[in-house]
Parts: structure tokens; sequence; C-alpha cells
């Protein structure tokens, strides 16, 4: 079918929906075009229900387009745009986040050795509280031994464990864990801190040549 017989078949279809109209007495008001599932065209003054949910076109008189409405959306498509404006209202709050950090750097330092004597201070603090930390482990540690011997020889006696016995062992374990793990935290703070500290310096460099 060429292109001239589809355009003289539109036009005959919408010359008959007018004409009908016409006939009916009614008054002008508007044509719809759409496509149906299976791919036909139809044209009405009226539109259907199945419709409403398909792309259509609104027609003058003439035969021509003066408004188009777009086909309702899919829940998939109504998921997706979603996600898109979740993803792009996120990236906006992680350069706002970043354009504070950036006012917050300049407006604390204005020189690199000032961050390094914060960065000193800092990491002191922690050091300071890593060497008190592994002294009083060693303490736990022993403690927990002389304990720990104690139990195990009235054990191996057949003997009851004394409950004030058994009751400072269990606190004195449970001190070592509370320790190491405090130890730990510590350590991975340090870590942090000394990344953390590199990466403003990065920045800080980076914001002055700009």
């Amino acid at each position: 079918m060429n292109v001239r017989r589809v355009r003289v078949m539109r036009h005959t279809a919408i010359a008959l929906v007018i004409a009908g109209t016409l006939v009916s007495g009614n008054a002008w008001s508007a044509l719809y075009r759409w496509v149906d599932e299976d791919g036909t065209v139809h044209y009405s003054d009226k539109l259907p229900p199945e419709a409403i949910q398909r792309e259509r076109e609104v027609l003058d008189d003439q035969g021509r387009r003066v408004n188009m409405y777009p086909a309702a959306k899919t829940p998939a498509q109504k998921a997706e745009e979603a996600r898109q404006r979740e993803a792009a209202a996120a990236k906006q709050a992680r350069l706002e986040e970043e354009k504070r950090k950036d006012r917050v750097l300049l407006q604390t330092f204005t020189t690199v050795e000032e961050i390094e004597m914060a960065r000193d201070d800092r990491l002191a603090q922690i050091e300071a509280q890593i060497a008190i930390t592994e002294g009083k482990l060693e303490r736990l540690r022993r403690e927990q031994n002389q304990l720990k011997q104690r139990v195990e020889v009235i054990e191996k006696q057949g003997n009851p464990v004394p409950p004030q016995l058994q009751e400072n062992y269990d606190t004195a374990r449970q001190s070592l864990l509370d320790n190491e793990k405090f130890l730990q935290e510590r350590r991975a703070e340090h870590t942090e801190l000394a990344e953390k500290f590199a990466a403003d310096i990065e920045r800080f460099l980076e914001l002055k040549a700009e």
C-alpha cells in the first residue's frame, strides 16, 4: 500500500466520521485518532474506554492534529521513572554535601600546614588511647591467666569452683574482650582519620589551584 493511498484512506475515514457527526445533528467537538493493540487505526468523535490508556491524537474538522495525549505509563515505566528520580536526587544531595565540605575546609584552614597540625593533634590523641589500652590489656591478660590457672586446679581436684572465683574470672575475661574490641576500634579510627586528612589535603590543594 503506497503512501498516497494511505493518505486517501485516512482522509476518507476522517470525512466519514465528520459527516456522520453532522448528519446526527451533533455540534462538532473533536475527532480522536488512536491505534489499537492489533495496529488498527481508529477515528471517532467519542473516545471508548479501551482507548483511554493508549496514545491518541485530537483532530480538528479539517483533520489536522491539534493535540496529542501520550499512552498511559506501565507499572514498569513508572517504577523506572521513580528510580531515576531517586538516583538524580541522591546525586544532587552528594554534590551539595561535597560543596558544603569544601566550604568548611576552606573556612577552617588557610594552609596545608594547618591541616597537618590538626591531623597530628588528632592522631596523637588516638595513639595515646591505644598505648594506654595496650598496657591495660597486658595487665588483664596476666590477671585472667592467673584466675584461669586457679579455676583449672580446682576443677582437676574434682571440687566445685567457688562462686566468687568464677565471678572474678568471668569479669576479667569480659573486660579483656571489651578492651580488645576498644583497641581494634581505635586502630581503625587512626587509619580512617589519617586517610581523611590525606584526602582533605589533596582536596584543599585542588580548591586553591582553581
